[in-house]
């Protein structure tokens, strides 16, 4: 309108606006290429935003289509329960704030309702040769919140987690932040004293740190093992799977302990470790690790 006094933001230089879209599009194209999407002639390099734009809603369309035909393979895996991405796991009052004592102890109950192998299995552990036929048919005892003095009686702690198995233990803990953000010092204290208990002599111990970060598996970390909780997660589908390959074929099972397995693993990947199946919110990771999972299926 003539005579007005409103400012108008300056328009974006050519070689700006150009560089701009230049990046984004590289960006773009990187993820097309994990998507395994060839670069179509008509979005490379456009020279306005309608062009951006026609790349950005055609890649999004692309890993749509992508993120539902792995979740169709997974319920197909996973039948008669489905995925667990299908069920939205809002932050209720239980888990808000990444309440690591409520995902400890659905994990502690996930883990008392499997076999000796299967817990194992979770974990990426090998049951020592020794122990194989012993440790095969033992009930699996799990306790929460373990006290543990350490530094000759003049301090304590609480273990996350202790499981045995006769005289198998898994000494487990778990954070539901990066492992660069934890505090896992600690850990060591755990180690020493473990390892000089009296009450824990001739049992084999595993130590095993559960965490966010995606990378470092197999690191030691402060004597611990370092487990991603997303390995852990592929890992519980992966025993749900098997069970419910066994029921299809006249074995009995639990329906119920097995969803709520399932509820644990959607919980931790939705609200812990960010992985999203919506139009807005479904990322390369969520990609990868569904292909993961399905991966292990196959096996």
């Amino acid at each position: 309108m003539s005579g007005s006094n409103v400012a108008r933001e300056p328009a974006l230089p050519t070689e700006q606006h150009e560089g701009f879209v230049r990046a984004a599009t590289l960006e773009w194209i990187r993820q097309a290429r994990q998507l395994g999407v060839a670069r179509r002639p008509q979005y490379v390099w456009p020279a306005n935003l309608d062009g951006f734009q026609g790349l950005c809603n055609e890649l999004v369309r692309i890993a749509h289509q992508e993120v539902e035909s792995l979740l169709r393979r997974s319920d197909d895996l996973l039948q008669p329960l489905g995925d667990p991405f299908r069920i939205d796991f809002p932050l209720n009052r239980w888990l808000a704030g990444a309440r690591e004592e409520a995902y400890s102890d659905w994990l502690a109950w996930a883990v008392g309702r499997l076999s000796p192998r299967e817990v194992m299995e979770v974990f990426c552990l090998q049951v020592p040769d020794d122990l194989a036929d012993e440790v095969q048919d033992l009930p699996v005892q799990v306790e929460r919140e373990v006290y543990l003095p350490y530094t000759n009686g003049n301090k304590s702690g609480r273990i996350d987690l202790t499981v045995k198995m006769g005289t198998l233990m898994l000494v487990i803990e778990m954070k539901t932040t990066p492992v660069g953000q934890a505090d896992t010092a600690k850990q060591q204290e755990y180690f020493k004293a473990l390892e000089s208990h009296t009450l824990f002599a001739g049992k084999a111990r595993r130590y095993v740190l559960l965490a966010t970060s995606e990378d470092r598996q197999g690191e030691c970390i402060d004597c611990f093992t370092y487990l991603p909780l997303s390995a852990a997660c592929r890992n519980l589908r992966g025993i749900v799977r098997k069970r419910l390959a066994a029921w299809r074929a006249g074995k009995a099972c639990n329906h119920v302990n097995l969803a709520l397995i399932l509820a644990l693993v959607g919980a931790i990947e939705t609200n812990l470790l960010g992985l999203s199946v919506s139009l807005r919110g479904h990322n390369q990771r969520t990609i990868d690790h569904l292909r993961n999972f399905i991966a292990q299926g196959g096996n």
